[in-house]
């Protein structure tokens, strides 16, 4: 029986020009969709032309995961290479790598490297083709992107694509802040879920979404350069041999596969920064010449400060200057006041998040001279040193300005020092002991829940091996019981056959005796005969009769 029939099907695609009459040949994955893409190779090599993504979710393993919506998103870009004729989706809940292929009903069961104790060092790519004795050649592209007309937004200018996810990582955010500062945002395209998101912080580009993982091929296909960690976007570029630089942590087993692709820890920041700007076809500027002034639509793609100035109508959006943040040490320089508008008290919002931060100085330069102002923290807890811990996502201070400065404010620079962004990394400086001792909690907890996970994957072998004895036991009894109803019937065939030879037996008998006692009575009336008087007499005569004759 096919796992097909044992496991209700969530969704099916075929290809346009596919029919039933088709010969499949299946293979069952059970995910990470990365890892789907990885196992290509090795399906058009075995000649897989029907794919069963199974939804699941298991803990071991890094945390494999094949959701429902991802698994419907991969099923157009799988039915673009033109091997594979058709995908459905089941949902079992558990992966299947030791189970065995034919009690499942499919031909390949994809997800067996997992259990074949290959190098957990070996690239994926290979790692699918080893449980099958294949040597995979992961030097050329082995994806396709099909004849369709192209859906994506079109680009009249090269562009860059950003994956960064939370797992797989060696660099911090100010790493990548650095890398993309002065890079224009409107030539930055991020790609992964809504979590991945988070991982981009104060780098201003735009979320690009899409329900069809077909799209965001083509966006790949399309782009001058990919940078990102180890992920299905990866994945893509990978397999599309897009211009990529990847950064992978000290143990991994993804990396690139041929000479289009670039370490990103062997090389220095300043050579990934003249890839970025080449890729872009743009001059690399220094920060001092960079526009000052970003638009609404770029910071809404980033974190960033924004000074507030009351000239009689309270704070508001209309009177206010944004600029982006970052981690450390800078100067923050808010220009473009209104001339003859009367400033009469300013608020600086540092970022629009959790934050950690210290305000060294804040200058003002105008028609009436310079001064040094003071900030005062409203919703702020006060750390040390002069630093100040916002928990919450809207941390203000405020700002007096002297009577004699309020009108012609020309220019305010504020010091500001960032030590940490974000709830996560203000909660790990507030905290660090328990942070670490939360952390620690939850690595035990994972490692209990892997334990278990691997202890059921276990039962399930066991219990697949029961019921393959038990299968077997049923078959044997229904053999025997077949064979015994058998000998049944012969029984009774030999049992009649013996009753009939057994009447004719006795009727045969009681014949012969009833003929032995005619014999005796005949035997006994010639003898009678014999003796009587009458036949002594007559003796002459019988004598001259024969003499006669």
């Amino acid at each position: 029986m096919s796992i097909l029939d044992a496991i209700p099907v969530v969704a099916e695609f075929s290809a346009c020009d596919s029919h039933s009459t088709e010969q499949w040949c299946t293979g069952l994955h059970s995910g990470n969709i990365g890892d789907v893409i990885y196992s290509l190779p090795t399906c058009q090599m075995l000649g897989v032309n029907h794919v069963i993504l199974n939804v699941c979710a298991d803990p071991a393993f890094g945390g494999r995961v094949l959701t429902e919506q991802a698994a419907k998103a991969l099923a157009p870009l799988l039915l673009a290479q033109k091997f594979i004729r058709r995908v459905s989706i089941i949902k079992s809940g558990v992966p299947w790598e030791y189970a065995d292929p034919a009690q499942l009903g499919v031909d390949y069961i994809l997800d067996s490297f997992r259990s074949s104790f290959t190098n957990p060092r070996l690239h994926l790519l290979y790692a699918h083709g080893v449980p099958f004795n294949l040597m995979v050649d992961g030097a050329k592209p082995w994806i396709a992107l099909g004849s369709d007309v192209d859906q994506t937004p079109a680009k009249t200018q090269p562009y860059i694509v950003v994956g960064l996810t939370s797992r797989y990582r060696r660099y911090d955010h100010a790493y990548y802040e650095y890398l993309f500062r002065n890079v224009p945002p409107e030539r930055v395209f991020f790609v992964g879920i809504g979590h991945d998101q988070i991982e981009r912080r104060n780098i201003g580009g735009t979320a690009f979404q899409t329900k069809s993982f077909l799209d965001l091929a083509r966006l790949l296909k399309n782009a001058s350069l990919f940078i990102g960690n180890p992920s299905f976007a990866y994945a893509l570029a990978e397999g599309l041999k897009l211009n990529r630089i990847v950064e992978v942590p000290e143990e991994n087993n993804v990396y690139p596969l041929d000479g289009s692709g670039s370490l990103l820890h062997m090389l220095a920041p300043e050579a990934v920064r003249a890839k970025i700007f080449n890729a872009l076809q743009l001059e690399d500027c220094s920060s001092a010449s960079a526009p000052t002034l970003l638009t609404g639509y770029t910071l809404a793609n980033m974190q960033h400060a924004q000074l507030y100035f009351d000239t009689g109508s309270g704070f508001n959006e209309t009177e206010s200057t944004p600029k982006p943040v970052f981690r450390g040490p800078n100067r923050y320089t808010f220009d473009g006041f209104s001339d003859g508008a009367s400033v009469r008290c300013l608020r600086f919002d540092p970022v629009n998040d959790h934050v950690i931060a210290r305000i060294n100085s804040i200058k003002l330069s105008g028609k009436a001279g310079e001064a040094s102002l003071s900030a005062i923290p409203s919703n702020a807890l006060c750390v040390n040193d002069g630093q100040y811990c916002f928990a919450n996502d809207d941390p203000q201070y405020s700002i007096d300005v002297p009577e004699q400065f309020r009108n012609g404010i020309e220019q305010i620079v504020i010091d500001m020092e960032v030590i940490a962004i974000g709830a996560e990394e203000v909660a790990r400086a507030l905290y660090p002991r328990q942070i670490e001792s939360l952390v620690a909690g939850q690595r035990r907890l994972d490692a209990d829940k892997n334990a278990m996970a691997i202890a059921n994957r276990r039962l399930l072998t066991g219990q697949g091996q029961l019921t393959a004895e038990r299968d077997g036991l049923m078959a044997s009894r229904d053999h025997l019981l077949t064979e015994r109803n058998h000998l049944s019937a012969e029984r009774d065939r030999l049992t009649a056959e013996r009753d009939r030879l057994t009447a004719e037996r006795d009727r045969l008998t009681a014949e012969r005796d009833q003929l032995a006692a005619q014999r005796v009575a005949s035997d006994e009336r010639w003898n009678a005969l014999l003796k009587s008087r009458s036949w002594r007499m007559t003796a002459p005569f019988r004598w001259l009769s024969r003499r006669r004759t």
